[in-house]
């Protein structure tokens, strides 16, 4: 199947037939990765494909841990600073004694602060940990 599609896009690359539009024109960069792929074996493109896609991700690896630790420790510091400043506290300071128990290991701005960084469509969710919500506020009564 590969192979008669690679065959067939070959043989329309070599026909001296002329599209009437440019925008069924390949960029020369897409012809050439067709007639490299022509040339080879579905195996050998299999194994090329491989070896592209698993330095890819080595290097991806690399970035985001080198990124995520950053990120964690800045995050860690961020939370250490909240905390300590009584930002934390004052965040919680409206919220029931059983919400404070529930989320007692929630750092309540920094959680806002997350939920604005990746844009999250519901920012008021971070409430639930000061304010909870119906059903906890009644099962917990209960």
């Amino acid at each position: 199947m590969i192979l008669s599609s690679i065959s067939m896009c070959f043989q329309m690359m070599s026909s001296t037939v002329r599209f009437k539009s440019h925008a069924y024109s390949l960029h020369s960069s897409a012809r050439a990765a067709i007639h490299w792929q022509a040339e080879r074996s579905a195996e050998d493109v299999m194994a090329e494909r491989d070896t592209i896609l698993a330095k890819m991700e080595k290097e991806a690896e690399s970035m985001w841990w080198v990124s995520w630790r950053r990120f964690e420790h800045l995050m860690l510091h961020f939370v250490q600073l909240v905390r300590t400043s009584g930002e934390c506290a004052s965040w919680y300071a409206q919220a029931a004694p059983h919400i404070k128990q529930v989320s007692k290991t929630v750092c309540g701005p920094m959680l806002e602060l997350l939920s604005t960084a990746i844009e999250h469509p519901d920012g008021d969710c971070c409430d639930l940990f000061r304010h909870g919500t119906t059903c906890v506020s009644h099962s917990l009564h209960a």
